[in-house]
């Protein structure tokens, strides 16, 4: 029978340590919490390990004999509750071994020794090390025998040997890990975002109509459910750490940084994240331990396409990674006030449409590369005007067709305005050396272009820049808007004399009057993609993130509002920009309907 751990009021096995006085258990330092009759079993298992505890000694521990109830189910559930404090997985246990029927074993290596096979040089039975012998000193300068001194030779020789493969093994690069295949975990369909799993369920953020969910899908597949919770729009947390030892993990390794999501295997060998390269999101891992001759091991690829991959999240075993595997696509519709929505631009994916004032162009972005092109008002003629190193959005035309101004950004920089000319020349920055510029448009005389040069729609956004401005393309000059520094997306009148904005918290429509130099509350609703009808009496709008998303328009005369048409249940393209919404040259009400491919996948892979 083995011998007990030592006997010590804390008792370590690998990240973890059981302080029996304080009646705690800790993981590197951290407490985890633990309740009494998780405690009590791992007591027992790690005071006798490598040794089976029957089922029945477990249960006289924890419940006297005057007590009725399921002694099975709440054993069962006991320990259940004690793997999810170790992260140990029944199927592949690390700690706790199950033997059906008959109790559980600890397996795990306790205060440093292998299970069962702890040293006690106080207990008379266990043979002293090999440090502990005395050698008496006449033997010990005795000359020692001939195979002796040759199997010490061999001996230091097989050392040394193993030191220069170890050596070695260091000097090389770590190996790629490899994977050995995907499984679709969800089938719903809807747009996803983060995922988080308590090793039997994953638990993600879900796109449902026109607000945010938490979802929830069993590990192993099958159906998705809402996990009930207090707000209209939800999401998920990661508990940070204390925040010390702030520093960069990927110092200029890529030389267009766009990384996010980072998250550790459970075992701490991989920091798992993802990037965007090439036009395409994938999943990378970076290994916790590097060279002793280098500062670290680079990022080792994991996903390689033909679907972006997001928001990683490894299993508790360490064998899978579960990420939002996604390939973005739009459909474009129309509402109609007598067919109510009907295809529009068939066979183009795309967003952000702009049209000419003349109404035979649409400039438009591309889904899913975010690229600018223009095509004819029947789709025809489609040509591309930027190409991959920039990322687009909402472009507009100036009052002549001959250039359209739009944001983009770039691999090294954030949102900023530019302008190209109509046929695809002369790409350049609208104010070279801003470091924002948000939504650019232009003033029906072609002259100047208003806009926003701060972090657009965040509450800070008044205390990083002068907020809403007008360029004048001439001279370059620029000219604060007053009142303008906490809105954003501004709109220009078809005749010049209004600007309408959003508040920095989306949730009311300003209307500017230049010639009064006045702000006013137009409409006091969450807002979303303003846009001013031909004849400059209305402006339409969309309510979104709320349960009962709508299109709206409200009259400048009167501040008249008017529903048109719900979008309650609707799946809409959620993008960087949010899901847009804008005007057919005819005023009818334009979106984008999400025929993406977007699901949950596991991912085997070896490491």
């Amino acid at each position: 029978m083995s011998q007990p751990a030592a006997n010590s009021k804390v008792i370590r096995f690998g990240l973890f340590e059981l302080d029996l006085e304080s009646r705690e258990l800790r993981k590197a330092g951290i407490r985890i919490k633990l309740h009494e009759q998780p405690f009590l079993i791992l007591d027992m298992l790690l005071k006798r390990p490598g040794v089976i505890v029957p089922r029945e000694e477990l249960k006289k521990k924890l419940w006297s004999e005057d007590t009725f109830v399921d002694f099975d189910l709440s054993l069962n559930s006991a320990v259940k509750k004690l793997r999810q404090a170790l992260s140990d997985d029944s199927d592949n246990p690390r700690y706790i071994e199950t033997l059906y029927r008959r109790g559980y074993r600890f397996i795990g290596s306790v205060n440093g020794a292998a299970g069962g096979a702890t040293h006690n040089t106080e207990n008379p039975a266990v043979a002293p090390s090999i440090d502990q012998i005395t050698v008496p000193p006449a033997l010990e300068h005795a000359s020692a025998p001939w195979w002796r001194r040759a199997y010490t030779l061999y001996a230091v020789a097989v050392l040394v040997l193993l030191g220069l493969i170890a050596g070695l093994g260091l000097l090389l690069p770590a190996r790629p890990p490899k994977v050995l295949g995907y499984t679709q975990i969800t089938h719903d369909g809807l747009a996803k975002g983060e995922i988080s799993t308590d090793g039997e369920r994953l638990y993600f953020m879900e796109l449902q109509g026109s607000h945010f969910v938490v979802s929830q899908v069993s590990v192993a597949g099958g159906d998705t459910s809402v996990v009930p919770t207090p707000s209209e729009n939800s999401v998920l947390n990661d508990v940070a750490s204390d925040g010390s030892d702030l520093h960069p993990m990927l110092p200029a390794w890529n030389r267009e940084p766009r990384e996010c999501c980072g998250t550790w295997t459970s075992d701490g060998k991989y920091f798992l994240f993802q990037s965007f390269r090439e036009g395409r999101s994938n999943i990378w891992a970076l290994p916790e331990k590097s060279s002793w001759w280098s500062r670290g091991n680079p990022p080792l690829q994991v996903t390689n396409g033909p679907l972006s991959f997001y928001s990683p999240a490894p299993s508790r075993d360490g064998k899978r990674i579960f990420a939002t595997g996604a390939q973005p696509r739009g459909e474009l519709i129309r509402y109609d006030n007598k067919s109510g929505f009907v295809p529009y631009l068939e066979g183009i994916s795309a967003s952000d449409l702009a049209f000419s004032i003349a109404g035979n162009w649409i400039a438009y972005v591309s889904v899913p590369e975010r690229q600018l092109w223009k095509c004819k008002i029947d789709g025809s003629q489609r040509r591309q005007l930027t190409f991959d190193s920039i990322t687009v959005g909402l472009p507009r035309w100036s009052p002549d067709g001959t250039q359209i101004v739009f944001m983009a950004q770039t691999p090294t920089s954030g949102w900023r305005a530019y302008v190209i000319s109509s046929d695809g020349t002369r790409l350049r920055e609208l104010i070279p050396g801003a470091q924002a510029g948000y939504d650019p448009g232009w003033s029906p005389d072609g002259k100047s272009i208003v806009l926003t040069l701060n972090d657009a729609g965040t509450p800070s956004a008044s205390d990083a820049g002068p907020g809403l401005v007008i360029f004048d393309v001439s001279s370059g000059k620029l000219s604060p808007l007053p009142g303008g520094r906490q809105l954003f997306s501004p709109r220009w009148s078809p005749d010049g004399r209004h600007i309408a904005a959003i508040t920095h918290d989306s949730q009311k429509l300003m209307l500017f009057d230049r010639d009064a130099q006045q702000w006013q509350v137009l409409v006091t609703l969450p807002i979303g993609y303003p846009s001013w009808s031909r004849d400059g009496q209305y402006i339409y709008f969309d309510t979104t993130l709320t349960e009962d998303a709508n299109l709206f328009r409200v009259r400048i005369s009167d501040r008249k509002l008017e529903r048109l048409v719900s979008l309650k249940g609707m799946s809409r393209l959620w993008a960087d920009l949010g899901a847009w919404t804008g005007l057919a040259p005819n005023d009818s009400p334009l979106l984008i309907r999400d025929i993406s491919s977007q699901e949950i996948y596991a991912i085997e892979w070896q490491h």
